[in-house]
């Protein structure tokens, strides 16, 4: 989660509290984590039919009043606090609410034969719901977290977790570490 979209989400402490929980599992797994880093790049260089809708969603006069949400380099692409990429973990620039879009995450998943995609943090009916959809199309089966989640409002992250349930599974924390525990208990009777 990044400075500048984080402090716009109810309960974004308690959401980074929950992540912070998955990322110990995961690190206890040896588990791949990876990160994505939403970035804004110059509206002189966006498609027209992005920056109208974008613009629309506004309220402003005219787009040239419009201000980028996250310019590259500067502190409101930085992760929050807690939620700091490890030096093992991956961080890949995006600029689509969809961390498959313009990414190479499909090829860092394929080659590492990962099949199920744990999503957590913001916003849960943009870059999470746009993300699970393109995994489940993308024949990676989505899994996102309902108390490691977070919108702008309660109404969108319901939106966003009934819509997810469409493509993939909704979980909890708990239910994804019991998970993981399961799945490693299977894993070991079988050594």
């Amino acid at each position: 989660m990044q400075k500048g979209i984080a402090p716009r989400v109810n309960e974004m402490a308690g959401i980074v509290d929950m992540i912070g929980k998955l990322r110990v599992a995961a690190s206890e797994r040896a588990a791949p984590t990876s990160f994505s880093q939403h970035y804004s790049i110059p509206l002189r260089w966006e498609a027209r039919g992005y920056v109208h809708s974008r613009w629309m969603q506004s309220g402003r006069k005219s787009p040239d009043e419009m201000e980028l949400l996250m310019p590259f380099g500067g502190t409101k692409m930085q992760f929050v606090d807690g939620l700091a990429p490890g030096d093992d973990d991956i961080v890949l620039p995006k600029i689509r609410a969809s961390f498959f879009f313009g990414t190479p995450l499909l090829s860092i998943l394929k080659s590492c034969q990962i099949e199920t995609l744990i999503l957590t943090g913001v916003a849960t009916d943009k870059g999470i719901l746009a993300t699970a959809r393109d995994a489940n199309m993308l024949g990676i089966f989505p899994v996102v977290v309902s108390d490691a989640t977070g919108a702008f409002s309660e109404l969108d992250h319901e939106f966003g977790l009934e819509a997810a349930r469409q493509v993939g599974q909704v979980v909890s924390v708990s239910e994804c570490l019991e998970l993981w525990r399961h799945r490693s208990q299977r894993r070991n009777a079988s050594l």
